[in-house]
């Protein structure tokens, strides 16, 4: 093993890194498992095959001077330099490429674009020529839509809160709080409210939302969680102001149904911390999508429907009867500790 270990080195890496494209998902523990005999395999065949010979062979290293293997080393490190560089120019070229196609087609057939093309007396021409989506495949991965004013990292505490829509309008208020998965409406939430005459006051964090439950997760990633948490129920209870609030965060496959109903109590307990008569609005996350749908796009290409999301179940509405308790009410023990089912009427 040892022998091989610098060829071992130089294969895992681009196994690893081409395993979900070749396999159109991320890699299972099986999966894994023959890409660490395969890496095996090929660094063994590689350094008895290629390195062995070339380092051995009386015709080319074997024997020669320090810096005659100096040289040849160096202009072998140039030759891959250059490999990798022009392999790096041509992504940035094509990826330029897709991105001035996109711009050009959401320019031109804006209408055509997404849900609008729906819509009664819209002509769109068929697809012709090779595909172009809308935004470049090249900047979806960051076409979040989120804003560092509204938004908290995973060991960020604070709790930012930002204005879309028409800030200082007269129609209706909405407090939006939740994860990742709340703040990617933030460009909707806007438009929206741009052209009603609405404003959104939005506030998020990483792997974090409104819940009366400890959320898991390293010591200071849960601590940020919690102190943010600690705002956004006092947001919640505070909210007197606002038409309604909307909550939404990433959908969580909880098998175990005992944890399953705790995680449904407490967000229902942060649910009921808002002043009567001010409706709660939960978003379920829907469609699910899969972590690889990036790369089913860039290999389908026009047959890209094969990677939509079928729709999440949608889930049933949480119930509970009584009346609601306030924040103090609820701080007994220690702080955010799951405590028993609020009564009142959850307002999804």
């Amino acid at each position: 093993m040892g022998r091989t270990s610098y060829a071992i080195y130089l294969w895992h890496w681009p196994l690893i890194v081409l395993a979900p494209a070749l396999l159109g998902e991320e890699p299972g523990r099986l999966d894994k498992l023959a890409i660490a005999a395969i890496t095996v395999v090929l660094a063994t065949a590689t350094t008895l095959l290629i390195e062995d010979p070339v380092r051995f062979s009386p015709r080319l290293l074997a024997g020669r001077s320090p810096r005659a293997v100096a040289a040849w080393s160096l202009a072998g490190m140039a030759t891959v330099t250059l490999v990798v560089v022009a392999g790096m120019l041509a992504a940035d070229a094509r990826a330029e490429r897709e991105r001035e196609r996109a711009d050009e087609l959401a320019a031109r057939l804006e209408a055509c674009l997404g849900a609008g093309s729906l819509l009664p007396g819209i002509e769109c021409p068929p697809p012709a020529g090779e595909p172009v989506f809308v935004p470049a495949l090249a900047d979806l991965e960051d076409d979040s839509g989120n804003r560092p004013e509204c938004w908290a990292g995973l060991e960020d505490p604070n709790f930012h809160q930002c204005t879309v829509g028409r800030p200082g309008a007269t129609g209706e208020r909405f407090l939006v709080l939740g994860d990742s998965h709340s703040n990617a409406l933030l460009a909707a939430y806007d438009s929206l409210g741009r052209t009603t005459d609405w404003t959104f006051d939005i506030a998020g964090h990483a792997g974090c939302y409104p819940t009366t439950r400890t959320l898991h997760g390293p010591g200071t990633v849960r601590d940020a969680c919690t102190e943010w948490r600690e705002a956004a129920l006092d947001a919640i209870e505070g909210a007197h102001d606002y038409d309604a609030i909307i909550v939404t965060r990433r959908h969580l496959d909880e098998p175990d149904a005992e944890r399953r109903e705790r995680d449904v109590e407490a967000l229902v307990e942060a649910w009921n911390l808002a002043p009567e008569g001010v409706p709660v609005l939960v978003l379920p996350d829907n469609p699910r999508m899969d972590r690889d749908f990036v790369a089913c796009l860039e290999s389908e290409g026009r047959s890209a429907r094969t990677c939509a999301a079928r729709p999440s179940p949608t889930p049933s509405r949480p119930t509970c009867s009584g009346t609601p308790r306030s924040r103090r009410e609820m701080r007994g023990s220690s702080t955010l500790r799951r405590r028993t089912a609020p009564t009142g009427s959850a307002r999804p």
